[in-house]
């Protein structure tokens, strides 16, 4: 179909076509009997698609009260009485109350990087001469002497 066809169908098809370019179409498509075959097509279609096109159609009077009523009277869902009832917003504050609290005591018995253990506890787990515990070393250093070492270091 020629570009010139393509560009101006819509306004010829509609009708609202002036005179000058409904003539000029109807000499391209008497010169294509292709593209005159598919715009009588087009027309055909569209002027079946019109007919189907319902006018005048309005719904009766108290329609949408009828509709309003109905829906009212089929009740809501159980859902949704669930969820407007104050014990769901009671239940909802509680649980969240309780994450509120799991997450504070999780927080607060969160184990440190150290072991600390009690003077009798450590006494315990080296006895006299023990071997040191599994957990890391927790045998009272004596940090003077450790001090004084490194003070008086000297190479050979």
């Amino acid at each position: 179909m020629d570009e010139f066809v393509k560009d101006h169908l819509e306004q010829y098809l509609s009708g609202s076509a002036s005179r000058d370019l409904k003539h000029e179409i109807e000499t391209r498509l008497s010169a294509d009997a292709s593209a005159a075959k598919q715009v009588g097509q087009m027309r055909m279609l569209g002027q079946s698609l019109k007919s189907l096109k319902a006018e005048g159609v309005e719904p009766t009077p108290g329609f949408y009260a009828r509709v309003m009523d109905r829906i009212e009277a089929q009740g809501t869902s159980v859902w949704y009485s669930f969820l407007e009832s104050g014990f769901a917003q009671r239940l909802a504050l509680a649980s969240f109350a309780l994450v509120l609290l799991m997450g504070g005591w999780m927080i607060s018995n969160e184990p440190g990087d150290e072991l600390t253990l009690s003077v009798p506890e450590t006494i315990d787990l080296l006895g006299e001469d023990g071997p040191a515990p599994v957990l890391g070393d927790i045998r009272p250093r004596n940090r003077d002497a450790v001090l004084v070492n490194l003070a008086s270091y000297q190479e050979q």
